[in-house]
């Protein structure tokens, strides 16, 4: 079967998956799509976009709709790159083999090497994905790769921010391919550096230049193929954050009935910035256990009603702490 070549450059869409973002602001905090991408390979499907010798080309999202054979595009948009080299870039084309995924077994799209375009020694190839992020605060990238024998079986997730080439890893990304023509899925929450940028780069990076089969990949430079399908980039709009740590500056007092005290709470967040810890003041709860001795209302102005006892719970996400008050008469 001749072989259908994909553009190296492709404007894709995206389904979002929702962040589980621990304590999240509920009020301002909503799950947003930003892009996905599922191929789906037909014999019929008019895979590349010609225009002279320019293989750098968008595909049309008019051309290329979801009831169409070859491409599935739903919402958002982003770009797909390659390089076998770890420099150039290349375009990419239907696998000739059938991957799968759990039982179902399906083409996908890959890189293949091959006299023209080998494994190189010292390169690190990639998939390179763009997109944007302005507006969210949280934002998890996944996507599936798999190989032949000959194929690269490391890989890891890194990232830069808008024209910037210089490419952080990001802890605890890496995956080992298992099985040959298997594809496994790659994800990780993208860093706070990331977040709400105009423009952020996500390569999938071939950091082992060893082959699912144990051998050195640039001794096999005339085979072997990375195959990549079902990129997903979810986000969170609103401010998100986590309460590491709620202190409260009193935690017991005696009030005489018919006088007040403030109680005030120290709140520490991640990500450490201004907008998260407004977010977090803004949900913080007062309680009383029982209002007809003490009364506080939601600035934490404890008023003393009559003589008793009675405790104050303050919360704000998974945090709380605790003021006994004792009212006399």
């Amino acid at each position: 079967m001749k072989k259908k070549m994909l553009a190296l450059y492709l404007g894709f869409s995206v389904v979002i998956s929702g962040l589980g973002a621990g304590n999240v602001n509920k009020a301002e905090a909503a799950n947003q799509t930003i892009a996905a991408l599922h191929y789906t390979y037909s014999s019929l499907a008019a895979d590349t976009e010609t225009k002279g010798n320019v293989t750098d080309l968008t595909l049309k999202k008019t051309k290329y709709g979801s009831k169409k054979d070859g491409y599935n595009f739903s919402t958002g948009s982003a770009k797909l790159y390659a390089s076998i080299d770890g420099s150039s870039k290349r375009k990419l084309e239907w696998s000739k083999d059938n991957y799968s995924y759990g039982t179902k077994k399906v083409k996908q799209p890959a890189m293949t090497a091959g006299k023209k375009n080998p494994w190189k020694s010292g390169t690190k190839p990639y998939f390179e994905m763009q997109f944007s992020t302005k507006g969210y605060n949280a934002v998890n990238f996944s996507a599936y790769v798999g190989a032949t024998k000959k194929g690269p079986k490391s890989y890891q997730l890194s990232y830069a921010v808008g024209n910037s080439n210089t490419f952080k890893k990001i802890s605890g990304s890496e995956i080992t391919l298992k099985d040959n023509k298997k594809m496994q899925k790659i994800s990780a929450a993208l860093p706070a550096a990331a977040l709400n940028q105009g423009q952020v780069k996500v390569r999938i990076v071939v950091y082992s230049m060893v082959s699912l089969e144990g051998a050195l990949l640039y001794n096999n430079s005339t085979s072997g193929e990375a195959a990549i399908n079902h990129i997903t980039v979810s986000g969170t709009k609103g401010t998100v954050y986590t309460v590491k740590k709620l202190i409260l500056n009193k935690k017991s007092l005696t009030l005489k009935k018919g006088k007040s005290a403030s109680l005030k709470a120290t709140l520490t967040v991640s990500p450490n910035t201004a907008a998260a810890k407004k977010a977090a003041k803004k949900q913080l709860t007062f309680k009383s256990s029982n209002a007809k001795v003490a009364a506080v209302n939601k600035s934490g102005k404890i008023t003393a009603k009559k003589a008793g006892s009675a405790t104050i719970t303050v919360t704000c996400g998974k945090k709380s702490g605790t003021c006994k008050v004792k009212v006399n008469e």
